[in-house]
């Protein structure tokens, strides 16, 4: 089983709590258990140990994506940034769902830009940018072209600011990742 503690939700609030993070937690921790590290613009956190990869995303995003094409595409080819556009399946929060959450930002999107490096300077440039546009426009010209490439995959996208949204996600990554209460165990004990 993987919930040690009860999914709580606290009333009169936007913040969902799942095993007592956040959806971004959860999201962040599903992919570090994948040896991933997720960078958003302003991230000034640190990076424990050394991470396969850095997944560069914008501030609000969450998402799934099938992982083992993107690493091929990362490695196989030898590039140092591969960019991804994820395109929503079904079961993003649909547009009736998410007009009826109170001050939710609205429908799920339906397409996201992610990045992909091994590289760590590539991770920290975008840590420190303050706006994504900004900051892919520095990753490509810190990137010579021959070491770019961008990809297309399927996959689940939601905004963090919308509850329903988020419960929906962490759903899926609760449902399908058996690790996932170990890394929380150990994000616990560091805290």
């Amino acid at each position: 089983m993987i919930a040690t503690e009860p999914l709580s939700t606290v009333v009169g609030s936007s913040s969902l709590r799942i095993w007592g993070h956040s959806p971004a937690q959860i999201h962040d921790l599903f992919w570090s258990t994948r040896g991933l590290q997720v960078v958003r613009p302003l991230d000034v956190g640190s990076y424990p140990g050394r991470p396969e990869a850095f997944l560069l995303i914008d501030p609000h995003l969450l998402l799934l994506f099938d992982l083992r094409k993107a690493v091929n595409g990362l490695y196989w080819a030898g590039v140092d940034l591969l960019t991804i556009r994820v395109h929503s399946v079904a079961g993003n929060v649909s547009a009736r769902e998410a007009q009826s959450e109170p001050n939710g930002p609205g429908v799920a999107p339906s397409l996201a830009r992610v990045g992909l490096t091994a590289r760590p300077e590539l991770a920290r440039a975008w840590a420190q940018s303050n706006d994504p546009t900004e900051a892919w426009r520095e990753l490509r010209r810190e990137t010579p072209q021959a070491r770019r490439m961008v990809m297309s995959l399927t996959g689940v996208i939601c905004d963090d600011r919308s509850q329903q949204q988020s419960a929906r996600l962490v759903g899926r990554i609760a449902g399908g990742c058996r690790d996932l209460n170990s890394r929380i165990e150990k994000e616990k004990e560091r805290s």
